[in-house]
Parts: structure tokens; sequence; C-alpha cells
């Protein structure tokens, strides 16, 4: 009987440690947008150039953002990145 309380509290123990260290990799994660400057030109024809800088903390990828909606088009989309570090 002792036996197999001592299981099921091991057991609960080793799940509730999972799910404390789980949610503590996800809190190691996080983005931020500390600038961002927009120019707008026209001349008949809007053109934008913006220039977003992100701080990120932790293991990231890069960023995925939406610019148009479905009916709208786009022409000349020049991105670029320029990939610096602080440390």
């Amino acid at each position: 009987m002792i036996f197999l309380e001592r299981k099921k509290i091991l057991i609960a123990v080793a799940l509730l440690s999972l799910v404390v260290v789980g949610f503590a990799a996800t809190q190691w994660r996080s983005y931020s947008i500390p600038s961002m400057d927009i120019d707008l030109f026209l001349d008949g024809k809007i053109h934008v150039k913006e220039t977003i800088h992100y701080s990120f903390k932790g293991t990231w990828h890069g960023i995925n953002r939406k610019i148009l909606d479905d009916n709208q088009s786009i022409e000349n989309l020049n991105v670029s990145e320029c990939a610096w570090r602080i440390l």
C-alpha cells in the first residue's frame, strides 16, 4: 500500500515539474518594437518606406507580417533586413 502511495506522489511531482518547466520555457521568449519609422511619398502613387527595429529575447527565427488583405495588390516590393546583435 505504501509503495503505491509513494508511486502516485512521485508521478504527481514529475507531472507538476514538467508543467512548471514547460511554462518557464515559454517565458524565455519575447520581442518588442523599440522604434518604427514610416516615410510616405506621394506622386500619383503612394510610396511607403518602413523601418522597424525589433528587439528579441530568446530563440527566434524571424517575424511574419501580413501586409495586404486578399483583395489588394502591391508592386515593386522590396524587403531587406539588417541583422545585428548587442551583447
